[in-house]
């Protein structure tokens, strides 16, 4: 009973960790490209593109986390501690753009391929 307890509050920190961090990103990314806005426009020096790439990465990373904070957890292990199957794909449709679903399963299908790995 503990053991559900203590897997849904991980659970629930996971996701909000994620989700704090990625609404941080998202804030700086918003403040650079805003930034770099106001550079281009007085288009004084080449500043303006430092700004834009920056905020392009905490955008990016943002939009990371957020995913990542969404997605549900793949495999795991029950109350006994025995290692559980990984879940079908047969789940509700997410509602993250079908790009950012294909990153994701492309993220989680290198790691499930790097778990299986044989060690030399």
């Amino acid at each position: 009973m503990f053991a559900r307890v203590e897997q849904k509050v991980t659970r629930v920190a996971r996701k909000t960790a994620l989700g704090t961090g990625a609404a941080l990103a998202l804030l700086v990314g918003i403040a650079f490209l805003t930034a770099a806005a106001w550079i281009y426009i007085a288009a004084t020096t080449d500043t303006f593109i430092a700004a834009l790439v920056l905020g392009a990465i905490y955008l990016g990373l943002g939009f990371v986390l957020l995913g990542l904070a969404s997605s549900r957890e793949r495999g795991g292990s029950d109350p006994a501690g025995v290692k559980t199957a990984p879940e079908t794909n047969a789940e509700a449709p997410s509602n993250l753009p079908p790009l950012a679903q294909a990153f994701i399963y492309g993220i989680e299908a290198g790691a499930a391929a790097k778990r299986r790995k044989p060690k030399p």
